[in-house]
């Protein structure tokens, strides 16, 4: 298994064109996006927070990633918690209703926040560099593990959601999930892979991968990985075109069918083509 790097150039080349502005209309269009405008329109200063702190137990979900984050933001709403404590609270309570799987150690693992109150302040402020780093330590984790760099990528959202518009650090890498995988495989990325779950569990290639097409294009790799989740979603459409039309109209009207199309036809079709010729 090895990167493609000629295949990353012309990705970040891609990005490139697409820009930082592009980019973040695929955010708008996350399910996860949506909750945390929900969120912060009924609970304003919330939405952050939540999000960041449900980010590290969603994992072996029960369900659909979008039928989950709407779920959630159902639940937060209901009763707006404020402060790290009933955030810390509703989240475990949340956790415990909705998942089946490793539910002792998400729970393990809220508890574990309550000590580290100095998150509340790097997501307040937004030092996404130092919130990475601090939910490492907190949690006695590695820096890369998919559930930390994706809880940096939730507390953007949530500030995203209250109006922040900043930039994500370019040193947090891309989260690896299976939508990230099967995007490095379709795409060429990544080459000699025997299947999603071997590339799953050598995340780290995968996420130098994105680091280079990240370097090139300009765009940090964690608002990359919003494109990847958002077109990755329509994976199993037989026809580019087929996908363009499946597309929110929202997303069409501000990235562009021409541009969009190119997108779909190098992150799903690529490798297709390739073996077609």
């Amino acid at each position: 298994m090895l990167i493609n790097e000629a295949r990353a150039r012309e990705l970040g080349n891609l990005f490139g064109s697409v820009g930082l502005r592009g980019v973040t209309a695929f955010e708008d269009e996350d399910p996860q996006m949506r909750s945390a405008k929900t969120i912060e329109a009924i609970c304003p200063g919330t939405a952050a927070t939540a999000l960041y702190t449900n980010a590290l137990v969603s994992y072996m979900l029960p369900m659909k990633g979008e039928r989950y984050w709407a779920l959630f933001a159902e639940h937060i709403t209901r009763s707006c918690p404020r402060g790290w404590e009933q955030l810390i609270e509703s989240v475990k309570g949340f956790t415990s209703s909705v998942h089946r799987f490793g539910v002792r150690q998400k729970l393990n693992r809220l508890d574990a926040l309550r000590r580290c109150v100095r998150l509340e302040n790097l997501i307040r402020v937004g030092d996404y560099v130092g919130l990475w780093h601090e939910t490492a330590r907190c949690l006695r984790t590695q820096r890369d593990k998919k559930t930390v760099v994706f809880s940096v990528k939730m507390a953007y959202y949530g500030r995203r959601a209250a109006g922040h518009r900043e930039a994500l650090p370019m040193s947090i890498p891309i989260p690896v999930d299976r939508r990230v995988a099967r995007a490095s495989i379709l795409s060429g990325v990544i080459e000699g892979a025997a299947s999603i779950e071997d590339l799953m569990r050598k995340h780290r290639i995968v996420a130098r991968a994105w680091g280079i097409v990240a370097e090139i294009s300009g765009v940090p790799p964690l608002h990359l990985d919003s494109v990847l989740w958002v077109i990755t979603s329509y994976w199993e459409i037989p026809s580019p075109y087929k996908v363009l039309r499946s597309l929110p109209q929202g997303l069409v009207e501000k990235v562009g069918e021409d541009l969009l199309l190119v997108i779909i036809k190098e992150l799903l079709f690529y490798r297709r083509s390739i073996r077609q010729n």
